[in-house]
């Protein structure tokens, strides 16, 4: 496989695909709107927005946020058709190439809840089978609760507070009331509608 990222804009040959991807494989209390998702990363160096190519095949997007040492994934999904054919795990690999001076963070749904509990034990297996790890931390948005998986090969402790205080900015440019707490499980991220 050659995998490789090519930014999206409006004039993107696969935006059709793209936008098709982004509304069916994550729901709609996860998706910020699209043409929204096209903005920011057009006005800010810090988010990209990008389709993913092995050679002439589109497979899927990539949308992250980056700051300082620390990049969150707030979107990353193979196009349907594509899945359990290895492309998941070559483009995360390549994700991890691509960013490799950073720590990477993303959230899954909460594996402890009920349904559809094996396709998200399934999800989080994924990510740790590619060396992410489950930190404890749980966010939780509008009602629905997500684990915190990172990908950081050489975090220190003295780090994690200021990859946290990163991890607060690049949330907040999303959700627009959130608050950041401590339990004896972990870290717990609450948020709540304006």
């Amino acid at each position: 496989m050659n995998i490789k990222f090519c930014p999206i804009h409006e004039e993107s040959k696969d935006l059709d695909r793209i936008k098709r991807l982004f509304v069916t494989a994550f729901p709609a209390y996860e998706r910020i709107p699209f043409k929204l998702a096209m903005g920011k990363s057009k006005e800010s160096d810090l988010i990209e927005f990008l389709s993913i190519w092995d050679d002439q095949t589109w497979i899927g997007l990539l949308y992250t946020a980056t700051k300082d040492r620390l990049t969150y994934i707030f979107y990353f999904a193979i196009d349907e058709s594509l899945r359990s054919k290895g492309y998941g795990g070559e483009a995360l690999s390549e994700i991890i190439k691509k960013y490799s001076d950073r720590c990477i963070i993303l959230n899954i749904e909460e594996t402890a809840n009920n349904a559809p509990h094996h396709q998200r034990l399934k999800r989080k297996n994924f990510y740790l089978r590619n060396n992410f790890k489950d930190v404890r931390i749980v966010m939780s948005s509008y009602g629905h609760n997500y684990e915190t998986l990172v990908y950081c090969p050489s975090i220190e402790e003295t780090d994690f507070n200021s990859l946290k205080e990163t991890y607060s900015e690049i949330l907040s440019t999303f959700i627009s009331d959130f608050k950041l707490s401590f339990s004896h499980g972990g870290v717990s991220i609450q948020t709540t509608r304006c």
